[in-house]
């Protein structure tokens, strides 16, 4: 292949890679609104919305994007501003609350912010303790979107009994009572069902012939090739992210 082939090929790739790395992290972002319904990111609200008037207490640091609407009157329609809060309206659209460098508020969608701003968020969310460093997951599907019925104590709000069983628990996305599991299990399990996929279901979802490396008929070239095949479709699954091989898993079960 010369280069003026590859090149479409190189960016197509980047630009999947780049959307896979935006989709995850709004996915995160979603999850966080989804159990607290408001998130305040400068002021500590959670669960309502912040009034500038009411002075509470703000977080020693926000996070800072940028948008893109080309709506605004700035330059290329880009603007930097801090997130003041994260929240669902009530068609479910994920929104920001933004402040400007004016000091004006707006509400922005997400799919507004840049990636950088996105993974910003979502490392704020993480400092935070809004994002657990091994999150549950439905084990049916793969979804941060779930839930679990628990005992709380009505005076002091503490967790008394959690859930134990799969009728106590709920994925949004499923929309069914599913089982929960660690993000951390649930890729141990994908990376087993990659390992023991067919080849030829391989070639169909990577791309990656075996073909390409066979260089002849013996049992050794053939054994080599396999090998050779074996390693390149590792290295192409390890390079997927998260929600990109939770995405194939779904689809190729």
């Amino acid at each position: 292949m010369n280069e003026t082939q590859s090149k479409p090929v190189i960016i197509t790739g980047f630009a999947c890679r780049l959307e896979a790395i935006r989709g995850e992290a709004i996915s995160l972002i979603l999850g966080v609104v989804a159990e607290h319904k408001i998130v305040g990111t400068f002021y500590k609200n959670l669960g309502i919305h912040y009034d500038h008037g009411d002075e509470p207490e703000e977080y020693s640091f926000s996070p800072i994007v940028v948008t893109h609407n080309t709506d605004f009157c700035s330059y290329g329609g880009y603007e930097a501003a801090t997130v003041y809060e994260l929240f669902t309206d009530e068609r479910g659209r994920l929104l920001c609350t933004l402040n400007g460098e004016a000091g004006e508020d707006f509400d922005e969608p997400i799919e507004h912010i840049q990636t950088e701003g996105l993974l910003c968020i979502v490392e704020w969310l993480v400092e935070y303790g809004f994002i657990a460093d091994d999150p549950w997951r439905c084990e049916a599907c793969g979804s941060l979107a779930v839930q679990a019925n628990v005992w709380i104590d009505s005076n002091t709000k503490e967790v008394m009994q959690g859930a134990h069983n799969r009728d106590e628990h709920h994925c949004a996305d499923c929309d069914a009572n599913t089982c929960q599991i660690r993000e951390s299990e649930l890729l141990r399990n994908m990376d087993k069902w990659w390992r023991t996929l067919e080849g030829a279901v391989k070639e169909d979802i990577t791309g990656i012939r075996f073909e390409d490396f066979r260089t002849g008929d013996s049992d050794n070239e053939l054994q080599e090739a396999d090998i050779r095949f074996s390693e390149a479709c590792r290295l192409w699954w390890e390079q997927r992210s998260t929600e990109e091989k939770i995405s194939l898993w779904k689809d190729n079960q």
